[in-house]
């Protein structure tokens, strides 16, 4: 459950100058146009701190941490959105990242 990891980044990001990052894949070897698709489940779940959203066919590998991580946030900003294809050219298998700054 998220909500106990939640109460650790909180705690965690109560102390002063305190950074925490948390990491995790998007959408993992679909077509470009479907990882669009199923990234942008994650990136508007992340963006309106909806839990009920990312349960809806977010993929991300690590979603406990970003669970725990948007419970407890204030906001969240969108800062950039890639995939594989950006750096590979191949639309068959991408991977989707998104890097979101939460305050």
């Amino acid at each position: 459950d998220y909500r106990a990891l939640a109460k650790v980044v909180k705690e965690v990001l109560d102390a002063p100058k305190t950074l925490l990052v948390v990491s995790t894949d998007l959408s993992h070897f679909h077509t470009l146009e479907a990882a669009n698709r199923v990234d942008n489940i994650c990136i508007k779940g992340i963006e309106q701190r909806d839990m009920t959203h990312l349960n809806g066919g977010c993929e991300a590998c690590g979603l406990l941490g970003v669970k725990a991580l948007i419970s407890v946030a204030e906001q969240t900003q969108v800062i950039d959105y890639r995939t594989s294809y950006d750096a590979s050219g191949d639309a068959k298998r991408v991977v989707g990242y998104l890097s979101v700054l939460v305050g």
